[in-house]
């Protein structure tokens, strides 16, 4: 375990740099923040719909076992793309306010996307090792073309969330939406595309994933992203390299210990029922958490920046009232969500899944109220970020870990996708409670 990187870790702040900071955190009004929020939640609506159009593509044109081995994929590759891409975009984003404060955004930008790439290609070359090692060693039947389309989709969604968390960074939440929403709904398109064209099998749609990734990144990168310099030229300080590695380096155990807790279910479900009840429970999963993913990705596009510029100009009151709107956006959300999955949830699964995937209907409530826990989470995992406290961050992910994974053993057997939903419920309260219990909820909304 990394040890804490707290504030005395990155060295003194300079009296212009708080001070610039303070202005800023001042000059956000609330119509500012109420206009953002109604562009990225209209932009989440959008991008929710999209991901149900490529749900309700896909369960029409593959059966569970099919839709199961793609849902298999994909998680290896969120898997990879988390570890280093994940942890690097985590680590851009809590410097770029600091890096606004000093004129040096360029810099950070020259720096910090050549880590990415980087890492994204190294990321597939490794997966790709390691699926030809797995195809000679076992009797699987996946497809070497499906797991190549599935891990080379790596790429272009590094370049897509450098990208978004600059932009996002930035305040350009526009063009963040616009580039989200562009991807989600291109997506079942070149699934549908790809079908058409060479049949309906997981080698198929995975290919129309990258291919439609691929064409969005440069139409948006054309017509969204103002300077393409990347910082050329720029020159950050020596030791930045060291901080961003250094803040990094915690999150990429955590990353691996988060997919556990998010994802793991499947694959014991897979090992313990076969393939095609992994597939209808990724499908009834991917209807029940959607809505819960886009309220937390809300959250922390709109209010997330506004809590690091509080933190970083020691405005504690400014800070306070963020986190206290964001928990109580967070807190009703999730209570209507949850309510509307109760009341609607088998109507929204006959309008997003095909026929063979409507027995999964009834755990929609159940994942909800998982992912209801999971969305505070996020809020309270951002006050450990803010201080540049990584480190705590893996006894709260490690804690999830064990706990989904105790529970994987003892539920999944027994009762199937109904005990992956209770073990990944159980994982998520105890990995809650413990962000914040080590982000300290109750100092940062306290009254001085």
């Amino acid at each position: 375990m990394g040890r804490d990187v707290r504030n005395d870790d990155v060295g003194p702040r300079t009296g212009d740099t708080i001070g610039g900071a303070a202005r800023a955190a001042r000059s956000v009004g609330v119509r500012r923040l109420a206009k953002e929020g109604l562009v990225v939640g209209a932009g989440q609506a959008l991008v929710v719909a999209g991901r149900f159009a490529t749900l309700w593509w896909l369960t029409r044109l593959l059966d569970p076992m099919a839709f199961g081995e793609v849902a298999l994929i994909q998680g290896v590759a969120a898997l990879g793309f988390g570890v280093l891409c994940g942890s690097l975009l985590q680590a851009g984003l809590r410097f770029h306010a600091e890096a606004a404060n000093d004129g040096n955004e360029q810099g950070l930008r020259a720096l910090l996307r050549p880590l990415v790439m980087r890492s994204a290609w190294i990321t597939t070359g490794v997966l790709a090792a390691g699926s030809v090692v797995f195809k000679l060693t076992s009797s699987s039947t996946v497809s070497p073309l499906a797991l190549a389309a599935g891990l080379l989709v790596i790429v272009p969604d590094a370049v897509r969330w450098y990208e978004m968390m600059i932009l996002n960074a930035a305040r350009r939440q526009s063009a963040y939406v616009a580039w989200n929403v562009a991807d989600a709904l291109a997506r079942p398109l070149g699934v549908g595309a790809a079908i058409s064209l060479f049949g309906r099998s997981p080698a198929a749609a995975l290919a129309g994933f990258c291919v439609a990734a691929v064409a969005v990144n440069r139409v948006c990168a054309r017509l969204l992203v103002s300077d393409r310099s990347d910082g050329e030229g720029a020159a950050t300080p020596p030791e930045t390299r060291k901080r961003i590695l250094r803040f990094a380096a915690p999150l990429v155990p955590l990353a691996i210990m988060s997919w556990i807790v998010g994802l793991a279910d499947r694959y014991v479900l897979a090992v313990t029922a076969g393939a095609g009840a992994a597939g209808l429970y990724a499908a009834v999963y991917g209807v029940g958490s959607q809505g819960f993913l886009a309220l937390g990705t809300v959250g922390l596009t709109v209010f997330r920046p506004l809590y690091f510029t509080a933190v970083d100009a020691q405005d504690a009151r400014r800070g306070r009232r963020v986190l206290g709107a964001w928990l109580a956006a967070m807190t009703g959300g999730s209570v209507a969500g949850i309510a509307a999955l109760v009341l609607f949830g088998r109507p929204l699964a006959r309008i997003c899944l095909g026929p063979e995937f409507q027995s999964g209907a009834s755990l929609l409530p159940w994942i909800g109220a998982a992912y209801a826990l999971q969305t505070l989470q996020t809020v309270f995992e951002v006050l450990l970020y803010a201080k540049h406290r990584t480190a705590p961050l893996l006894r709260v992910q490690l804690a999830g870990a064990v706990t989904a994974l105790m529970l994987y053993t003892v539920l999944i057997p027994r009762y199937g996708a109904f005990g992956a939903v209770l073990a990944t419920m159980g994982s998520f309260a105890v990995s809650c409670v413990l962000a914040a219990a080590f982000g300290g909820l109750v100092g940062a909304l306290r009254r001085v």
